[in-house]
């Protein structure tokens, strides 16, 4: 997500400060912008309730998106969420990492995914826990003003 608002690689610049010591030609007082160049961004969770996954909707067209920076998906069709995994990262399906221009696109983006994606067992039934209330989510001031 950093690399789509800031322009660089954070992994790549850890991984080069780690072998030489140097992060590069970076000046990070310059490029990493706290307030994220004017941009509004989130992570979108998608959990799932103890199951057996059988299909999973909404992921198909996310390449096409230019507000998705990224999904990083770590389940998938046939995988079982047991009773133990409640409560911990193992209940997580993916993470969706959007980027927009502006609070409504945000707000668009976070509605659209929560109403699109869909992770069902062989009943039909499903598993996603129900998300957020996002207009009122997005009514908070993070500013710190």
């Amino acid at each position: 997500m950093l690399k789509k608002i800031h322009g660089f690689d954070q992994t790549e610049m850890l991984i080069r400060f780690a072998l030489t010591g140097s992060e590069g030609e970076i000046d990070l007082r310059k490029v990493d912008y706290v307030r994220l160049r004017g941009k509004f961004a989130a992570t979108l969770w998608f959990v799932a309730k103890s199951g057996k996954i059988f299909k999973i909707e909404g992921f198909e067209n996310l390449s096409g998106d230019s507000r998705v920076a990224a999904n990083v998906q770590r389940l998938y069709e046939g995988d079982e969420i047991l009773p133990e995994y409640v409560g911990t990262e193992k209940q997580v399906v993916s993470r969706m990492y959007l980027v927009c221009e502006n609070k409504s696109e945000l707000a668009d983006a976070l509605k659209h995914y929560m109403n699109t994606v869909k992770v069902f067992d062989a009943e039909g039934k499903n598993l996603l826990l129900k998300g957020f209330d996002v207009d009122k989510a997005l009514e908070l001031n993070f500013s710190g003003e």
